[in-house]
């Protein structure tokens, strides 16, 4: 059960994921996301969305990063900016 709670996409945002001023820490890196002309972030997995949000609310509003999530799911609610897409592995989960 420990093992579990250590592992939570909030947990690891929390310990890896940073942002103050412009600039995106996350492990090691840093990057100064005024840099850049553009902002791109994908999420893929069970968890794209659960990261997806961390992330957004790590940023907050109006920093203009957008993205796509790929997920077995698509969750109720999406962030603003980005797209969702259902989909599976190791085959691709057919369109419906």
């Amino acid at each position: 059960m420990h093992t579990l709670a250590e592992s939570s996409v909030e947990r690891m945002f929390t310990k890896s994921v940073s942002y103050e001023g412009s600039v995106l820490r996350v492990g090691d890196e840093s990057y100064d996301i005024n840099s850049y002309s553009r902002v791109f972030v994908v999420a893929i997995g069970k968890a794209s969305h659960t990261m997806v949000q961390a992330l957004s609310e790590r940023i907050g509003a109006g920093v203009g990063i957008t993205g796509i999530a790929c997920g077995p799911v698509l969750p109720d609610a999406q962030v603003f900016g980005f797209r969702y897409y259902k989909g599976g592995h190791p085959i691709p989960t057919p369109i419906q």
